[in-house]
């Protein structure tokens, strides 16, 4: 074991990696900061963003849990999910709007009110799921591949 290692590796080595985790927990926690300035400051009246607005803790946990894997050397999916979150909640706001548009234009006087209330639905937040747990999936396979790789080298 070299002089001055910790873990087999140098000290250089560890700044390396340190200053790596701490560039991506700036990276992604000014990601997550500017989704929650923009969603309260400018796009509240959206219903997607006015909704991670309002329901802040939301996006709080999905930060502690990126804090918690980027600290936990897991990059990838931390990274995935910090994507997945912005991806998740713009996709999520702008197909939601499409799908209530189209729903909305074939309503008729005729219609009972479940059926109006049924085309008068806003889909974003299950897109944002959806999104959401598609790059968490994502993250965990790739992180996976890559330990793989890891270990064989």
């Amino acid at each position: 074991c070299p002089m001055g290692s910790v873990n087999g590796m140098a000290p250089d080595m560890r700044d390396k990696t340190m200053k790596k985790r701490a560039a991506y927990l700036a990276i992604t926690t000014a990601a997550f900061g500017l989704l929650f300035v923009v969603s309260g400051l400018w796009l509240r009246d959206l219903y997607l963003f006015g909704w991670m607005a309002h329901n802040w803790k939301v996006s709080l946990f999905l930060w502690i849990i990126v804090l918690i894997l980027i600290l936990m050397k897991q990059i990838i999916p931390a990274v995935l999910i910090t994507i997945g979150h912005i991806v998740g909640t713009v996709l999520g706001q702008w197909i939601g709007d499409e799908l209530l548009k189209r729903s909305q234009a074939l309503m008729t006087p005729d219609m009972t009110p479940g059926q109006i209330h049924h085309l008068d639905t806003h889909y974003g937040f299950a897109i944002w799921v959806i999104i959401l747990a598609a790059f968490l999936i994502a993250g965990i396979i790739a992180e996976a591949v890559h330990r793989k790789k890891a270990q064989k080298a």
